[in-house]
């Protein structure tokens, strides 16, 4: 007799780039951090423009409006080109809504310049790593040289250590967030969706809106909870 899962198994596309050979694993994560790090260098130059932006509500608004969207997005047309066309689509427009928001934080003192270093250090990483490419050696050693850096910058520009230890907890969180979300993503992508993989590490920031509405589906076609 089988008895279903109280939670839906963790979601696999056909063909994934987990199982592709290592080499072809190794290039796609190479090319999904270096379009992520590109993204962050053109989320970096529309923060920079000079002009008004709308304030913190209605730029956080935009972008949360624009994940949700993108989530949605993926919910329904996982695995297939539209979600492609799409999430790819919708890109610009996340940047830009993103761009008000960095804006905003740099402003108000958040030290949002460490987390290109992270990100740095990240495909750095992916680039020298060779054929030993390996997700935790990633993350404990791009964690360490990334926040030492930044303990460095922080010295030389004579920032308050408060802002210094500001930059490195926001560094953490992000590098542990970019490389675990990394080697999830390989499950849900097959080879030639970079770009959509990249948009991925934007939208699962909201992993949980659209693994709530795939947990009450499971329930729903299982009929668990039910009497």
């Amino acid at each position: 007799m089988y008895v279903p899962n109280y939670i839906p198994e963790p979601v696999e596309i056909s063909d994934n780039v987990t199982l592709r050979p290592y080499r072809e694993r190794v290039v796609f994560i190479r090319r999904v951090l270096v379009f992520h790090f590109a993204s962050l260098g053109i989320l970096a130059m529309l923060a920079a423009l000079h002009g008004p932006h709308p304030g913190l509500i209605p730029a956080s608004i935009l972008v949360g409006v624009c994940l949700l969207v993108l989530s949605l997005v993926r919910i329904e047309t996982r695995g297939t080109r539209a979600d492609i066309l799409l999430s790819t689509s919708l890109l610009p427009v996340l940047l830009v809504g993103l761009s008000f928001l960095v804006r905003v934080g740099m402003e108000a003192g958040v030290p949002l310049w460490a987390l290109p270093i992270g990100a740095a250090c990240a495909l750095t990483y992916a680039l020298c790593c060779g054929r030993d490419y390996s997700f935790v050696g990633q993350w404990f050693l791009g964690i360490i040289v990334s926040n030492v850096a930044i303990a460095v910058v922080a010295s030389l520009l004579q920032l308050p250590s408060g802002e210094a230890w500001l930059a490195v907890l926001l560094n953490s969180g992000y590098f542990t967030y970019l490389v675990y979300d990394s080697a999830s993503l390989m499950a849900r992508r097959r080879t030639g969706e970079e770009i959509a993989a990249v948009v991925d590490l934007y939208r699962d920031i909201l992993n949980f809106f659209g693994y709530a509405i795939r947990c009450v589906r499971h329930w729903r076609r299982h009929r668990i909870w039910s009497r």
